[in-house]
C-alpha cells in the first residue's frame, strides 16, 4: 500500500471512528488496518574513573571523582566514558497525543509542531491515557515529575529531540537527546521519558502536546554528577 492509500484509508477511519488505543498504539481499523507506534531508547554515559570508585564501593572517592569531572573538563567530552543501563522501551501514546497527531495530518487550519522535547520522569509512576501537557505541572496533581533543569542536568530547559527524515514507514531522532547530571547531584532515578511539544519543564497548562511516555523496564538508578543520559525516541506505522 502506497502512501495516498494509507492516507485515504486514515482519513476514511476518521471519519467512521473506526479509530482505537490498544498497547500504546494506535490502531486505524480499515480493510488494510494501520497501525502507528514508538519506542524510547534509552542509555546511561558514565565516565571509567568513576565506576571504579562505585565496583570499590567507596562513595567519598565516587563523589570527588565526578565533582572532578567538571573541574577538568572532562564532563564535555565522551572519551573515557562507558555506555551501560540501555533499554528499549515500548511508548505509551496519550489519547490527547493521538488527537493531536490527526489534527496535525489532517484539520488545513492546525499548524505542524516545530519541536519536540524529551522530559525525563523522575518519579514511578506509569503513563496513563489521559495525561496532558501539564503531566508534570509545577503546581496541583501532577501525575509525575521529570528531571529538574539546571539543579539536576547541566542546561536551562527540556533537550530538543532532533527527528531525520523518515524512511521505511518510520521515523527517529537523529540523534540521541541527551542529559548531563549537573555538578553536585546524586542518588538520582530516572523511571521513563515523555516527549513534549513544549521546553519548560513542569509545564502546567494542557494547550501543548504530550505526544508519548514510557516507563523504563528497568529504572536508571543511582545516576549522579557527570553522567550522560541518552534517550532517542522513534515512530513506525504499518499497513496490514
Amino acid at each position: 500500500m502506497n502512501i495516498e492509500q494509507i492516507v485515504k484509508e486514515v482519513k476514511a477511519a476518521q471519519a467512521a471512528g473506526k479509530i482505537d488505543f490498544v498497547d500504546g498504539q494506535m490502531v486505524i481499523s480499515t480493510p488494510a488496518d494501520l497501525t502507528i507506534g514508538g519506542y524510547f531508547n534509552s542509555s546511561v554515559m558514565r565516565h571509567e574513573s568513576v565506576i571504579r570508585a562505585i565496583e570499590e564501593q567507596d562513595p567519598e572517592k565516587e563523589i570527588w571523582l565526578r565533582n572532578q569531572l567538571f573541574m577538568t573538563g572532562a564532563v564535555y567530552s565522551d572519551q573515557n566514558y562507558v555506555r551501560m543501563m540501555e533499554a528499549r522501551d515500548h511508548n505509551l501514546i496519550p489519547d490527547a497525543g493521538i488527537n493531536a497527531i490527526l489534527d496535525i495530518l489532517f484539520r488545513t487550519a492546525i499548524s505542524k509542531v516545530s519541536n519536540w522535547y524529551q522530559g525525563p520522569i523522575k518519579s514511578n509512576v506509569t503513563p496513563g491515557s489521559g495525561w496532558l501537557s501539564n503531566w508534570s505541572g509545577a503546581t496541583g496533581a501532577a501525575p509525575g515529575a521529570e528531571l529538574v533543569p539546571t539543579t539536576e542536568y547541566t542546561v536551562a530547559a527540556r533537550v530538543e529531540a532532533v527527528f531525520g527524515s523518515a524512511g521505511s514507514k518510520k521515523i527517529t531522532t537523529s540523534t540521541p537527546t541527551r542529559f548531563t547530571m549537573a555538578a553536585g547531584t546524586s542518588g538520582i532515578t530516572l523511571y521513563g521519558s515523555t516527549l513534549n511539544s513544549v521546553s519548560t519543564a513542569a509545564y502546567n497548562a494542557t494547550d501543548k502536546i504530550l505526544a508519548a511516555a514510557t516507563l523504563f523496564s528497568t529504572a536508571k538508578s543511582g545516576l549522579g554528577a557527570g553522567d550522560k543520559i541518552d534517550i532517542e525516541y522513534e515512530i513506525s506505522g504499518a499497513s496490514s
